[in-house]
């Protein structure tokens, strides 16, 4: 056992373990890109050569392989990608996908290299660091000897590389570039493309700062609002029942009446990063640079005097789906950082998770068709008489909770968390918070509570809101003890002789 432990990492066997399991990649792309002979000859002399000319530039074998760690997980990398569609090579948009994508979906993909890593590359690095801790060192007469035989492949693969120019130039069908036809330098052209376009999307905000597209509303103050709802999931045609799939993958969409289906058209890419941006942009594939230089359509809907929101199953990833998506004047990400290692239950979240956020955007919408209702000037706070958002009006289920003061329940589970307390000062919602002045803001200087001071002085029957502040501001600078004992007793009498209440 001992000897052929030490027949596996001596430094011999670790340079041609290496060379050739990194030279699978270059012959399967002979076959699966259909390179003629020239270009063939050409990706495997040149790069086996280089291969083991890096082997050489240093006599610590082991040590050396793990310098190479890169190269390894890119060969990996590509042979899960042969494996998993039958060719391509590692493209642009596959490292943009990684670094967009969220950790979940990343891992989706890199679990597909286990196949390659554990077959062919970790006993390799796991034999190369058990040569590494060992000391053991090639012979300095056999790393000469490679070196100059390298050299010499190399030339010979320069060679074929110049020929491949010669014979398919620009103008011929094949159209050969090496940059393109030699691996793994297109692997590493592609990354410096990758990492080059990240850059430039990095400056978006900075590109378009004033850029506008001069949208303006025609339509009469008093005429049918229009809502337009996007849906952004990744699908093909052919698996929806309204395309002819054979089963009920939509059956309530089916049924639904006025339903225009458009049959034939194409994504503008495969890719997340680059389909979504397309979508909610006047770019198109054919002039991808438009994106750097001109904003969204959300951004025309919002200059034509939409209310716009962007809610989104995923995480932020620094990319243009996050620059369109702040665009809006609603942006939320609902899926919050989680942990790969432990596959928490939400890097998994259902999508049905969004629906509460447009039901709440709806809400404020309607919120907004109400205001010319509130009884407090100003729009600090909002109490109308007669609300139709309460379920059965006054006399109806939802005016007898309401009277009770039963809505506030839920907020003890606010108190227990330790978000809010029993008495304090009402807290307001972030559209109230923004007209405030600066003396208004006195309300914040403290926790806010389910009871305070003006609910127990009039509640609902105060409609001045500088009077709110006031009260707020006398229970803040006059806070005790006996002064929250006091205003929860004056909330029990409150709430059930229904003083105040609306």
């Amino acid at each position: 056992m001992k000897k052929i432990l030490a027949l596996l990492t001596s430094p011999r066997f670790l340079f041609f373990y290496i060379v050739l399991t990194l030279a699978i990649p270059n012959v399967a792309l002979c076959f699966t890109e259909h390179m003629p002979l020239l270009a063939c000859i050409a990706n495997i002399v040149l790069p086996v050569s280089l291969y083991a000319l890096l082997m050489t530039l240093s006599a610590k074998t082991g040590r050396q392989v793990w310098c190479m760690f890169l190269i390894i997980f890119f060969a990996a990398f590509q042979i899960v990608l042969l494996y998993l569609f039958g060719r391509g090579v590692i493209a642009v948009d596959m490292f943009l996908n990684l670094v967009t994508t969220n950790p979940g979906e990343a891992m989706e993909l890199l679990n597909n290299l286990v196949p390659a890593v554990f077959i062919l590359y970790l006993p390799l690095l796991v034999l190369a660091a058990m040569s590494w801790a060992r000391h053991r060192t090639e012979d300095k007469a056999f790393l000469k000897r490679v070196r100059r035989y390298s050299c010499y492949g190399m030339a010979v693969g320069a060679v074929f590389i110049a020929l491949s120019y010669v014979a398919y130039p620009k103008d011929s069908d094949f159209d050969y570039r090496a940059e393109d036809h030699v691996y793994p330098a297109n692997i590493f052209y592609n990354l410096y493309l990758a990492c080059h376009e990240s850059s430039r999307i990095a400056d978006y905000r900075k590109d378009v700062a004033d850029f506008r597209f001069n949208a303006r509303s025609v339509h009469a103050a008093d005429s049918a609002e229009v809502y337009v709802l996007v849906i952004g999931e990744t699908a093909r045609a052919d698996n929806f029942q309204l395309y002819g799939y054979g089963r009920e993958t939509n059956p309530l969409l089916s049924k639904t009446d006025g339903l225009s289906v458009f049959r034939h058209v194409l994504s503008q890419s495969n890719t997340t990063h680059k389909s979504v941006p397309l979508l909610l942009a006047a770019a198109s594939a054919e002039d991808h640079a438009r994106l750097y230089r001109e904003k969204s359509l959300i951004t025309a809907f919002r200059e034509a005097g939409f209310h716009t929101s962007f809610i989104s199953n995923q995480q932020p990833n620094h990319s243009f789906i996050d620059f369109f998506g702040d665009e809006a004047d609603d942006f939320v990400f609902i899926r919050s950082a989680v942990s790969v290692v432990t596959g928490d239950v939400t890097a998994q979240t259902s999508d049905e998770r969004l629906l509460p956020y447009v039901q709440n955007i709806l809400a404020k919408k309607r919120k907004k068709e109400l205001m010319e209702q509130n009884r407090v000037k100003g729009g600090m706070m909002f109490k109308i008489d007669n609300d139709p958002r309460i379920i059965g009006g006054e006399k109806g289920i939802g005016g007898i909770i309401r009277k009770y003061s039963i809505d506030e329940f839920p907020q003890f589970w606010n108190v227990l968390k330790g978000d809010m307390s029993l008495v304090g000062t009402r807290p307001p919602t972030v559209d109230e918070w923004e007209k405030y002045d600066l003396r208004h803001r006195v309300r914040l200087a403290t926790k806010p509570g389910i009871t305070g001071m003006w609910q127990v002085s009039g509640r609902s029957d105060i409609t001045d809101f500088e009077e709110v502040v006031r009260l707020d501001r006398e229970y803040i600078v006059g806070w005790s003890l006996g002064l929250d004992v006091k205003i929860l007793v004056k909330t029990v009498g409150v709430v059930v002789f229904r003083k105040g209440a609306m």
